[in-house]
């Protein structure tokens, strides 16, 4: 984790893409090959307490993140097939590792900044990941998102995760 942004807080970003809509997570899977790319340029020990912690806090459940993000295996290494799960069984599973995976990324030395680019064009799971994600109120964690307004109107799921996360009282 050495190579770190401003000030020791990571900084990763990641972009939703007009002709990209039907790859789920487009945008996370962006943010975190930023991710790996910033922690390979790391020493052998940065690198070594990273999968240390990685399976503590993941443990048999690796797959459902390289499944997603397949540039992280490049640090973690090749992991055990997971049970193969359909539709919200396996959103949900992904939602539970991921939280877990932020929570050992994110930490008070090493605080993660995500930029999302153009909501406009994004998908429905990664709406539900974001949601997730916000909702959590996870620690050392701060999510920046952009979207183009003239894009975006009462319809649009963007806009209606956005008036319902207003309803829980978390910082906008």
């Amino acid at each position: 984790y050495r190579q770190q942004d401003h000030q020791g807080c990571f900084f990763i970003s990641g972009k939703f893409q007009q002709y990209k809509r039907s790859i789920p997570y487009f945008a996370f899977v962006e943010a975190f090959n930023d991710f790996v790319d910033k922690l390979l340029f790391s020493d052998d020990e940065t690198i070594q307490d990273f999968v240390d912690n990685f399976h503590a806090a993941i443990g048999d459940q690796g797959k459902v993140l390289t499944s997603v993000f397949p540039s992280l295996e490049m640090v973690v290494g090749e992991q055990p097939d997971v049970e193969k799960l359909m539709g919200v069984e396996a959103e949900n599973r992904f939602k539970f590792v991921f939280l877990n995976f932020i929570d050992m990324v994110a930490t008070p030395k090493r605080p993660l900044i995500l930029f999302l680019d153009d909501l406009q064009w994004t998908d429905i799971v990664s709406l539900n990941i974001l949601k997730a994600l916000v909702l959590s109120r996870k620690k050392y964690v701060m999510v920046f998102l952009a979207y183009r307004d003239n894009e975006v109107d009462i319809h649009h799921p963007f806009h209606q995760m956005m008036e319902e996360i207003k309803t829980t009282q978390v910082s906008m």
